[in-house]
């Protein structure tokens, strides 16, 4: 299985890292790399995470993975490719998930 990230959901982890590494660049390094590693676990059980109800009403089916207490990589499967499209910050409104690019 191939993964492959929407430059949306690039451009969400440089944020995050850009955040926290003003704060704590250990911190903010471990986190990127816990999306990488997460991500990477996806291509072999891409199932795993639970379907997200916010994001029924597409075509897709999206899922998301809790990465790191508070993000979401929200993410489809097609074919063989695991589509990781956004990483959603969980402290905001769960409306908000349905902002990212399609």
């Amino acid at each position: 299985m191939k993964l492959l990230f929407a430059p949306e959901a690039l451009e969400d982890m440089e944020n995050i890292y850009r955040y926290y590494a003003k704060r704590n660049e250990r911190y903010a390094a471990e986190l990127y790399n816990q999306f990488i590693s997460d991500a990477e676990y996806l291509q072999n059980f891409p199932f795993i995470a639970q379907k997200e109800q916010l994001l029924e009403e597409y075509p897709e089916e999206y899922r998301s993975l809790v990465v790191g207490h508070y993000y979401k990589l929200v993410y489809f499967v097609e074919n063989d490719t695991v589509n990781v499209v956004s990483v959603f910050d969980c402290r905001q409104n769960p409306e908000n998930i349905r902002k990212f690019k399609r």
